[in-house]
């Protein structure tokens, strides 16, 4: 599956979440999110602009693996997601394979949706917070920016990497 998506910068969680309400947006899921990045020690999967992760939100467990696609108006990843039961067995067979963690960002995850639009906003406690909007296509996307009167220059197409660089943090997806 594709994933389309952008993140806006430096909200305000409080005024986004009354806009978005106001539209019909429900809360689906609000907790802690951690999330483990992996790679080969020769950063094969990075330098394919691919990403593997193990995610924890709200007692499901995931692995996800991205693979770039676009990130010119918006970030558009081929996307492949299977739960899993166990994150130290995942690791280990990880580890079996040559892989090595490489990241791990811990943070608050507060998620929305309005029919197949999703609004997850981030907190993590040294960028400011944000929103991702995901849409199954990019003029749903663009529409949602509009209609939530959100500034061209909060808007970007950037992935983790480019986020956190942008506030002179590293990461290493």
């Amino acid at each position: 599956m594709n994933e389309i998506e952008v993140k806006i910068i430096e909200i305000n969680k409080e005024e986004i979440i009354r806009k978005i309400e106001s539209f019909g947006a429900k809360k689906v899921a609000e907790g802690e999110q951690t999330s483990w990045f992996f790679d080969f020690p020769d950063g094969r999967i990075r330098n394919s602009k691919e990403s593997v992760r193990l995610r924890e939100f709200k007692g499901k467990k995931f692995i996800t693996l991205k693979k770039l696609v676009s990130n010119k108006s918006v970030k558009e990843e081929e996307e492949t997601e299977v739960f899993i039961s166990d994150l130290d067995a995942m690791k280990k067979i990880f580890s079996a394979f040559g892989l090595k963690q490489v990241d791990f960002v811990k943070g608050k995850r507060t998620e929305y949706k309005i029919r197949s639009v999703s609004f997850d906003i981030d907190e993590y406690e040294v960028i400011p917070c944000y929103m991702e909007i995901e849409a199954p296509t990019k003029k749903l996307v663009a529409e949602w920016i509009e209609k939530l009167g959100i500034k061209k220059e909060k808007v970007t197409p950037w992935g983790s990497k480019e986020l956190w660089a942008h506030y002179g943090k590293e990461a290493y997806y």
